[in-house]
């Protein structure tokens, strides 16, 4: 099975188009028979698990941050340590 690390900037609970293009993506390559893990921002005060999934979601403590510059910053941390922990055959940049 092929294993994806799907990069995700803007993931559900967020409210956004390209939140919303990330999720079916998972969720359509999860049903076609690939490993997804998401990587998305925490988002404070929300429920980032949103129930049952056919794919993986690990969130990036404070990836979220008001002020952009620092979102790339602790994404760049993130995306890091998910490259180590989930060895993927191959990474997808949803958006960024």
């Amino acid at each position: 099975m092929t294993k994806l690390l799907l990069f995700a900037m803007r993931f559900p609970p967020e409210h956004v188009g390209t939140a919303r293009y990330a999720q079916v993506l998972a969720e359509g390559l999860a049903l076609g028979g690939v490993q997804v893990t998401v990587l998305a921002p925490q988002y404070a005060g929300a429920d980032a698990a949103g129930g049952p999934t056919a794919y993986q979601v690990r969130r990036i403590p404070g990836g979220h941050a008001g002020f952009v510059p620092w979102r790339y910053l602790r994404s760049r941390d993130g995306l890091a340590r998910a490259l180590d922990e989930v060895s993927p055959d191959a990474l997808w940049a949803a958006n960024g």
